[in-house]
C-alpha cells in the first residue's frame, strides 16, 4: 500500500467516525431495512420516538407489528407507510403525518420521509422527527379559530371543501409543494369571499366557507371553478379538485357543530365522484346512520354464525357439463333477513 492510500483510508475512517457521531446523537429517529423489509438498524433516538428497544426494533420488519393511525385516527394500512411505498416503488417519500401508538399505550405523532438506497444491502432509509407539540398546537388553534368563526353562524351558508387526492399529491411531492397549493386555494378562496364571509382551514386539505345570503349553489360552482385553475409549482403544472359539501341554516342545522357535521356528510357524498358539490338532507343522514349500524351488525355476524357460503354452480350448456361454481357469501341478518 502507497502513502496516498493509507491517506485515502485514513480519510475515510474520519468521515465514517463522524457520520456515526451525527447517526448516534442526531434528535430524528432512523430506521434502516434491507431490500425484503427487514430492519437491519436504527438510532438511539428511535427508542424514545417509537417506544420499544433496539432489539425490539430489529426483531421487526418495516410493514408489520406497528400500531400507526392516520390524521383522521384509522388505522393507516401498511401499503400506505412511507416506508413500504419507498421500497415497492423507488421513489422518495417527504413528511407524511403518522400517529405512532406504544406498547404503554402512550402515542406520538411523526413525521416521516423514506428514500430507497438499493445497495450494500440497504433496500430503504426511514426518517422520522416527533412533531406532537406542533400537531397540539394546530388543532388547538384551529378548535379556536372555528369557535370564534362560527359564534354569527345565523344566516349563514356553511361549505366544507376537500381537495381531492391531496395526500397523494402531498407525500409524492413533497411537504413544500403541499404546502404551496395549500397556500395557493387559500389565496383563491379569500379572493372569492364576499367582505361578510368567512374562510378558514378546517384541517388538513379542508377549507371551510361561511357565507350569509346569495344562492350557496353558485358559490360551490365557483369554489370548484378558481381551485381547478392550473397551479404553476416547482414540480410542474398541477391541477386540483374538490368536493364540497354544503349545510344551510336553519333547515340543515341550528348550531356550528350540527351545521359542521350536516356538511361533512355531503362532502362525503361529493367525495363519492369528486368534484362536485352536494346539498345535506335528511337521506343522507339516515344513510349515515344506516351504515354505521349495518358496520356494527357485520362485526358481529362471523362470531354469531350469521354469514354462510353458498355454492351456485356454472353450467355450460354446449358441453352440457358443470365447469365451475360461482361462490357467494351471505349473510342471515337476525332482523333484516
Amino acid at each position: 500500500m502507497d502513502e496516498n492510500e493509507g491517506i485515502d483510508a485514513s480519510k475515510a475512517r474520519a468521515i465514517r467516525t463522524r457520520l456515526q457521531a451525527i447517526y448516534d446523537v442526531v434528535p430524528v429517529g432512523i430506521t434502516i431495512a434491507d431490500p425484503e423489509g427487514h430492519i437491519i438498524d436504527c438510532n438511539p433516538a428511535s427508542e424514545s420516538l417509537l417506544g420499544i428497544t433496539r432489539e425490539e426494533h430489529l426483531s421487526r420488519r418495516y410493514d408489520k407489528g406497528w400500531e400507526i393511525f392516520d390524521e383522521d385516527g384509522q388505522p393507516m394500512p401498511p401499503e400506505r407507510f412511507a416506508s413500504v411505498r419507498a421500497l415497492t416503488e423507488r421513489i422518495e417519500f417527504h413528511d407524511q403525518l403518522m400517529e405512532v401508538r406504544h406498547p404503554d399505550g402512550r402515542s406520538v405523532w411523526l413525521s416521516v420521509s423514506a428514500s430507497p438506497v438499493l445497495r450494500d444491502g440497504i433496500g430503504v432509509v426511514v426518517a422520522y422527527v416527533n412533531v406532537s407539540e406542533l400537531v397540539d398546537a394546530s388543532r388547538h388553534i384551529q378548535r379556536l379559530a372555528l369557535h370564534d368563526s362560527l359564534t354569527e353562524l345565523p344566516n349563514h351558508t356553511l361549505c366544507l371543501d376537500l381537495l381531492d387526492k391531496f395526500r397523494e399529491i402531498n407525500e409524492t411531492l413533497g411537504h413544500d409543494t403541499g404546502d404551496h397549493l395549500l397556500k395557493l386555494t387559500a389565496a383563491r378562496l379569500r379572493e372569492l369571499a364576499g367582505p361578510n364571509d368567512v374562510v378558514a382551514r378546517f384541517s388538513g386539505d379542508e377549507f371551510l366557507l361561511a357565507a350569509p345570503g346569495g344562492d350557496p349553489g353558485t358559490l360551490a360552482r365557483q369554489v370548484l371553478e378558481v381551485i381547478a385553475t392550473p397551479a404553476e409549482t416547482a414540480k410542474g403544472r398541477i391541477v386540483l379538485t374538490a368536493s364540497i359539501g354544503i349545510a344551510c341554516f336553519p333547515e340543515d342545522g341550528r348550531d356550528a357543530a350540527e351545521l359542521l357535521r350536516h356538511a361533512d356528510i355531503a362532502m362525503t357524498q361529493s367525495k363519492a365522484s369528486r368534484n362536485r358539490h352536494s346539498f345535506y338532507n335528511a337521506d343522507m343522514g339516515r344513510q349515515v346512520e344506516e351504515s354505521l349500524n349495518l358496520a356494527r351488525d357485520l362485526d358481529g355476524a362471523l362470531d354469531n354464525g350469521d354469514l354462510q357460503l353458498v355454492f351456485q354452480p356454472q353450467f355450460d350448456l354446449a358441453s352440457r357439463r358443470i365447469n365451475g361454481a360461482e361462490v357467494l357469501l351471505r349473510w342471515n341478518h337476525p332482523h333484516r333477513g
